[in-house]
């Protein structure tokens, strides 16, 4: 009984293919072709449970590969991250855009399995999670949120971030579309310069031109 007993805690534990010794009298001998019988189903079960999850890691694979080979076609960046932070697809225009400046020797932190902390706020990203929260709650479908950040090389980066959610209706994760706008803001603020450097000048000419006027 103590031998069939090591049998099936080996079996369980360890070696399904392990058969059953044949040990005992006659009522033992029943015990264990019943038990042998059990570990057979168990390992038909199991060998359909292994096939049926390869099969399922088979789709996810391609289903991944198709998505980045979409991504790679964007030229604005992209990150995909679990409601955790982290990264589960990106494309190289999102890796090149948080790149450390060129005389820093190390390479970009955005890649599988890091964290988005790495390269944007917490805060920034919890506050705007909490605002698409807050969207799904009003029952808005594809809520979208954005912020400005500023990567470690000093470049501004337009963060915009649409949630997608899991089979019960809850957060699952993020996608975030990312574009460089630094020299957008830079012409923006040359521009709002230039208008407040020519209201300053303009004024004592439109009033002369009033008074003319009335």
């Amino acid at each position: 009984a103590l031998a069939i007993a090591e049998h099936v805690r080996v079996i369980r534990t360890a070696n399904a293919e392990l058969r059953l010794p044949e040990v005992g009298g006659p009522e033992l001998a029943a015990v264990a072709a019943e038990i042998e019988a059990l570990a057979g189903a168990y390992r038909t079960l199991r060998g359909d449970s292994e096939a049926r999850a390869a099969e399922a890691r088979a789709r996810l694979e391609e289903e991944r590969n198709r998505l980045a080979a979409l991504m790679s076609e964007l030229a604005q960046g992209v990150l995909v991250c679990n409601a955790e932070g982290t990264i589960l697809l990106y494309n190289e225009s999102a890796r090149a855009l948080f790149a450390p400046p060129a005389d820093v020797a190390s390479h970009s932190p955005v890649g599988l399995g890091r964290s988005v902390f790495a390269v944007l706020g917490r805060e920034q990203v919890a506050h705007t999670v909490h605002k698409l929260e807050r969207s799904l709650v009003r029952g808005e479908r594809l809520p979208t949120a954005s912020f400005i950040a500023t990567t470690v090389a000093g470049r501004l980066v337009r963060v915009q971030i649409a949630p997608f959610l899991d089979a019960q209706g809850r957060l699952a994760g993020m996608v975030l579309a990312l574009e460089d706008v630094t020299g957008l803001l830079g012409r923006e603020a040359q521009r709002r310069s230039l208008l407040q450097a020519f209201a300053a000048r303009i004024r004592g000419p439109a009033a002369n031109v009033r008074a003319a006027a009335e």
